[in-house]
């Protein structure tokens, strides 16, 4: 749902198709609350009109103060096909920010920014906490999806092998830090250029 500008042309022709094929739109849920991913939430709503779901921390974001659901661990909902039901439910994957969650069914993982396609998922230290990102990357992987499908970029047909990459970087560099601290390295900016001395281009 996070369209903007041309995109939202797009959600229009996405809406008539799903309103002609007789199906519904039952709720519009945001993995979280970043510009990105939320979209021009004003004309969104003039759209469609369905609930909010989300969790609290992405709804106090948007200041919705009606038509809303918050979802939290364990919350599950069910989409009825024309010959079967699937039923999704809510993982909190609070790392990459406040109120981060995926969406898992039998399909695989809506898995929002925790882990993408293209590019690298930003930790920010205003917001952000490694720990717990690395802890919502290796319960992802224990649920062994099929597929995820991230928030950026293509699906991701091989969650295991992505999620091991991302689990292996991440604490690696967690593991340069401590030692760039015990070699007495405690300067940020020469941290930054101890941890990144295999991509120096990212202390730019």
């Amino acid at each position: 749902p996070a369209a903007r500008g041309l995109e939202l042309e797009e959600l229009r022709k996405k809406v008539s198709e799903i309103m002609s094929s007789g199906s519904n739109i039952i709720a519009t849920i945001f993995t979280h609350k970043h510009p990105d991913h939320i979209g021009n939430i004003k004309e969104i709503m003039n759209i469609y009109d369905a609930p909010i779901w989300a969790s609290k921390e992405t709804l106090d974001h948007l200041n919705i103060q009606d038509n809303y659901k918050i979802l939290v661990e364990g919350d599950e909902f069910k989409l009825r096909g024309l010959s079967d039901v699937s039923i999704w439910s809510i993982i909190e994957t609070p790392g990459h920010c406040p109120g981060h969650i995926c969406i898992n069914g039998e399909s695989g993982i809506i898995s929002g920014d925790n882990c993408v396609g293209v590019g690298t998922i930003l930790v920010s230290s205003d917001e952000g906490d490694m720990r717990e990102y690395i802890d919502g990357l290796e319960r992802l992987k224990m649920i062994k999806p099929k597929m995820l499908f991230p928030g950026h970029g293509p699906l991701i047909a091989n969650p295991e092998k992505l999620l091991n990459k991302y689990i292996k970087h991440r604490k690696n560099r967690n593991n340069k830090i401590i030692e760039a601290l015990r070699s007495n390295i405690t300067d940020s900016y020469e941290i930054c250029h101890f941890v990144y001395t295999d991509s120096p281009d990212a202390n730019m």
